[in-house]
């Protein structure tokens, strides 16, 4: 539902409403000083709406764009149909655009493909000639996170399963969860690797199967995260490792010389003993050493 409101002490002569270059709606209110108006958008394609009002004077006011859909997680359909992608776009106090999805997979994986790879971020990078994050087709670049997955101690190699079947389970305007079910492999040892040539028949993944499971939370543009990508642009904030011997571990760093942030563990998220070491002695890397065996 989109709710409008125009008024003019002249009296209004016409209210139109524009879609794009094409004219979507047009009211006359005949003189009228206020004039409320609602459209139903509801099942309805994408708009990109804008008010244009004049008064009986020649008078004209025109409004912001209007787009007929929350910007701050979404999920949708690549234009070649094909790719399942993200965009989640908001801003700070200061006016100063924030990106996450970086047109990639959040909680969802790529379509039938392993799901290897998830880029959270592309936070505050824009688009050098539009001048504003790119949306459908970006170029590359955000950082993402690889995985891969090879048993041990097998007596022969193991078949991995590289068919990934996406189900949403829970997609809002805060949070996108979703899993990747590796069930199949392709066919005939055909090596799939682009979401174009994933109509090859499948078989029961013979070794193992796996369940992903992702969870995205979108991102408060005023928190810490986004201040540091705004500071940083799109890089990593910092590495955490657990260690069974947290006291050990700092106390060894220390004798060998590695600058710590915290000397003495202390209480993080989860309840969770942690300790930070300084960037200078991680090779730029904020780091982490979380200790979850004690609360």
């Amino acid at each position: 539902m989109l709710h409008g409101r125009v008024t003019s002490d002249a009296g209004l002569a016409e209210v139109v409403v524009r879609d794009g270059p094409e004219l979507f709606r047009r009211f006359l209110p005949g003189g009228a000083t206020e004039y409320d108006f609602t459209l139903d958008l509801t099942h309805d394609k994408q708009h990109n709406l804008v008010v244009i009002a004049t008064d009986t004077n020649g008078g004209r006011a025109i409004s912001g764009e209007q787009w007929d859909r929350n910007h701050r997680v979404e999920e949708f359909m690549c234009a070649d149909r094909n790719n399942q992608l993200s965009y989640g776009y908001d801003t700070n106090r200061q006016g100063i655009g924030a990106m996450t999805g970086g047109n990639q997979s959040l909680a969802t994986p790529f379509k039938r493909i392993d799901g290897g790879e998830i880029s959270p971020s592309g936070t505050f990078r824009n688009d050098g000639l539009l001048g504003a994050p790119a949306f459908d087709g970006a170029a590359g670049g955000d950082p993402a996170v690889f995985e891969y997955l090879e048993p041990l101690g097998t007596e022969k190699p193991a078949v991995r399963p590289n068919v990934s079947e996406s189900i949403r389970l829970l997609h809002t305007a805060d949070v996108h969860m979703g899993e990747g079910r590796r069930e199949h492999v392709f066919a005939d040892g055909v090596g799939v690797y682009n979401v174009w040539h994933t109509l090859w028949r499948t078989e029961p993944a013979p070794d193992f199967t796996i369940t992903k499971r992702n969870c995205y939370f979108r991102t408060d543009p005023d928190g810490p995260i986004a201040r540091f990508l705004a500071k940083r642009g799109d890089t990593m904030h910092h590495a955490a490792y657990r260690t069974p011997d947290l006291d050990g571990e700092l106390a060894r760093m220390k004798a060998d010389g590695v600058r710590l942030i915290d000397e003495v563990p202390r209480v993080g998220t989860h309840g969770w003993r942690i300790a930070f070491l300084h960037p200078e002695s991680c090779s730029g890397v904020l780091t982490e050493l979380v200790d979850d065996t004690q609360r």
